[in-house]
Order: C-alpha cells, then sequence, then structure tokens
C-alpha cells in the first residue's frame, strides 16, 4: 500500500464516523413537536432547515446544526437579512423531546406531532 493511501484511510474513515454520528444525531428531530398542553410547534426538516411557531402564533425560519455534546445551533433568519444565533440543548426519548434554554431547571417539552 502507498504512503499516500494508508495515511489518507484513516482521515477517511474519521470523516465518515463524523458524517454518520451526525447523521443519526439529527435524525431523531426530523418531524413535526408540539409543545405539551400548548399550541407552540417546531419542525425539522432533513435538509438542516427547521420552523418554530411560538404560543402567540409568530414563526421563525432558519437552519439547524447539530452539535457534539447533545446541543442544537440554530440560525435564525430575520426578514432584515440579519441571522440570530441560538444554542440550545435538546434530547428526544421516543416521542418526546426536551429543551433546556439559557435558564438552569427550566426546559420546554414537545410531543411528537403524528402526521
Amino acid at each position: 500500500m502507498s504512503p499516500f493511501k494508508s495515511s489518507f484511510l484513516p482521515l477517511f474513515a474519521m470523516a465518515v464516523s463524523v458524517w454518520l454520528i451526525c447523521c443519526a444525531n439529527s435524525s431523531h428531530l426530523l418531524g413535526k413537536w408540539r409543545e405539551i398542553d400548548k399550541s407552540a410547534t417546531l419542525e425539522f426538516l432533513q435538509d438542516g432547515s427547521f420552523s418554530a411557531t411560538d404560543n402567540q402564533g409568530m414563526t421563525v425560519k432558519g437552519k439547524y446544526i447539530p452539535l457534539k455534546n447533545g446541543s442544537v445551533k440554530f440560525e435564525i433568519e430575520h426578514p432584515d437579512a440579519s441571522k440570530e444565533i441560538v444554542i440550545l440543548k435538546i434530547s428526544a426519548n421516543n416521542d418526546t423531546l426536551t429543551i433546556a434554554g439559557e435558564h438552569p431547571g427550566k426546559a420546554e417539552r414537545y410531543g411528537r406531532v403524528q402526521q
């Protein structure tokens, strides 16, 4: 085996592993979620985009990026072309999604919307 191939293969294997981990971490988020006992919704699409509607009916959209530590980075797009970055801790267990924000001890729980 050439020196190039022997040094390239471990890097390629590591890149594939990272890709699989990222895909696995985001696949459990896919779909539409509704806040338990409220009307807020959150939808994660396979293309890395999301939309969220709060309890007052205001909707935001943007991109989401799962991070290694169980957090998700949201890039919220505003009409004036600016972006807001929000990082939240998210965990999904079966059909329940829990979002922990900046305030410790305060979390929102969502149930998966069956379609």
